[in-house]
């Protein structure tokens, strides 16, 4: 009989020492996790790059009485992409027609009121809108 009530206290208590165990390792567990605040990426021309074109073929659409450009790519066609730099690369674009297919280099930038509802909508998941500072637009000369 003490064997048995011996067995028993120590299965007790091993399960005791567990519960115990696994209470403190519910609270210590988000010490191990990364709490780190993350960079939230600053919006706007010049600020945080998002990513950089590089002769990407786009169509391109412009107007010279507001000195406004934009473009669509044709691989991500739910993203929305204006030029930062419009009035400085108008001589340029205004060599194309609009809605030419052009080479297009830059850096692309996010959208600041895109950037604000971005966390708060799921819509915005997928349709991105950037800013895009263009360095380089010329015509496509394959097959030419």
């Amino acid at each position: 009989m003490q064997a048995t009530y011996h067995k028993n206290h120590l299965l007790i208590m091993r399960f005791a020492f567990i519960r115990k165990l696994f209470v403190v390792l519910i609270i210590a567990a988000p010490v191990f996790t990364d709490l780190a605040c993350k960079k939230q990426p600053k919006c706007g021309c010049g600020k945080d790059v998002v990513f950089e074109m590089i002769n990407q073929s786009v169509n391109v659409y412009y107007d010279v009485a507001n000195n406004g450009a934009s473009f669509t790519n044709p691989i991500d066609q739910y993203s929305s992409y204006s030029f930062c730099n419009a009035k400085e690369m108008m001589s340029t674009l205004s060599k194309y027609r609009s809605g030419s297919l052009l080479l297009l280099t830059g850096k692309a930038y996010y959208e600041c009121n895109y950037l604000m509802n971005a966390g708060n909508n799921p819509y915005y998941a997928q349709y991105k809108v950037f800013l895009v500072e263009v360095s380089d637009v010329r015509e496509i000369l394959y097959g030419k």
